[in-house]
C-alpha cells in the first residue's frame, strides 16, 4: 500500500508540474562528390567525396553558403555578422603516386583547424575569411578569403564569387620547394625539377560559383565549380611550371537531405 501511495503521488507530482517546451532543429545532412587536382599545383585530377552536417533551430532562416565553405558552426551569429570555429582535412600527397614528385618528400594527411569570420552587409552579399592551422602533414598557417553574390529565383539560388589563398612559408615549403638533394634524385629518375625555395605569400586567385536548386522541404542539390591560378612564389615553383599546372580546376554535386528533429 506504501508503494501504491508513493507512486500515485509521484504521478500526481509530474501533472502538476509544468511542461517545458524544448527547441524543434532541423538538421540538414550533405554528401559532396568533386573532381580536383591530386595536390596543389597537380596538373592530373581524382575523384574526392566528403561528407557534412549543419543545424539550426526551426524557424531560423537558413543561411547562404557555398559548397567550398569548410565545416563550421557560428559561436556569435547576427544577421550580419558571424564568427566560429572551422576545420579541414587534407588528404596526404604521396610522392610514390606520382612520377613527377619522385625524390621529394610524403606529406602526410593534414588536419586543419581554426576559425571563421563572416560579413553580409546586403541580403545577397556576403564576404567570408577562414584563418586555419595545419596540423601533421605540413603544418603551416593558411587562409581563404572570398566573396559571394547570389540571386534566388524560386527554387533556384545562383551565386558567383572571388576567393584567394593565401599560406605561410612553411606551407609554401612542403608543397612548392625543391631541395638541391631532392633535384638530384628527381633529375635522376627522369624528373625534371630543379632547386627552388618557395615562399610564403598570396598562393592563388580566382572564381567559385554555384547552382542550387530545392527538389523539396527535404531535398536539395548543388552543382559547383571554380578556378585557382597559382601566383607568386607557388606559381614560379617547377613543380608547377614543369610537370605540374598553374591552372587549377574544380567541380562537383553536393547532395542534401533536411529533417526535424525534436529537441531535448
Amino acid at each position: 500500500m506504501f508503494g501504491f501511495v508513493a507512486t500515485a503521488a509521484a504521478a500526481e507530482g509530474q501533472a502538476a508540474r509544468p511542461s517545458v517546451l524544448s527547441p524543434s532543429w532541423i538538421v540538414t545532412l550533405s554528401a559532396q562528390f568533386m573532381e580536383a587536382p591530386l595536390y596543389p599545383g597537380a596538373n592530373r585530377y581524382g575523384a574526392f567525396g566528403s561528407p557534412g552536417v549543419d543545424v539550426r533551430r526551426v524557424g531560423d532562416p537558413e543561411r547562404f553558403g557555398t559548397p567550398d565553405d569548410n565545416f563550421g558552426f557560428a559561436l556569435y551569429d547576427t544577421p550580419y555578422f558571424r564568427f566560429g570555429p572551422v576545420g579541414k582535412l587534407l588528404g596526404d600527397r604521396n610522392v610514390n603516386s606520382f612520377y613527377e614528385l619522385r625524390g621529394l618528400k610524403t606529406i602526410g594527411t593534414t588536419l586543419e583547424l581554426g576559425g571563421f569570420a563572416e560579413i553580409n552587409p546586403l541580403p545577397f552579399l556576403r564576404g567570408r575569411l577562414e584563418l586555419r592551422q595545419g596540423i601533421g602533414g605540413y603544418g603551416g598557417l593558411v587562409a581563404t578569403l572570398g566573396g559571394d553574390l547570389w540571386q534566388n529565383w524560386n527554387s533556384l539560388t545562383l551565386s558567383l564569387g572571388p576567393r584567394f589563398n593565401f599560406g605561410d612559408s612553411r606551407f609554401a615549403r612542403a608543397y612548392f620547394s625543391v631541395s638541391p638533394e631532392q633535384s638530384l634524385a628527381n633529375l635522376a629518375s627522369g624528373g625534371l625539377l630543379t632547386p627552388y625555395d618557395a615562399t610564403g605569400g598570396l598562393v592563388s586567385g580566382g572564381l567559385a560559383a554555384s547552382a542550387r536548386y530545392q527538389w523539396s522541404d527535404a531535398w536539395r542539390s548543388t552543382l559547383f565549380g571554380g578556378f585557382q591560378r597559382l601566383t607568386g612564389s607557388e606559381g614560379a615553383s617547377p613543380i608547377a611550371t614543369h610537370d605540374g599546372a598553374l591552372d587549377q580546376f574544380t567541380g562537383g554535386l553536393e547532395l542534401a537531405y533536411s529533417f526535424t528533429m525534436a529537441g531535448f
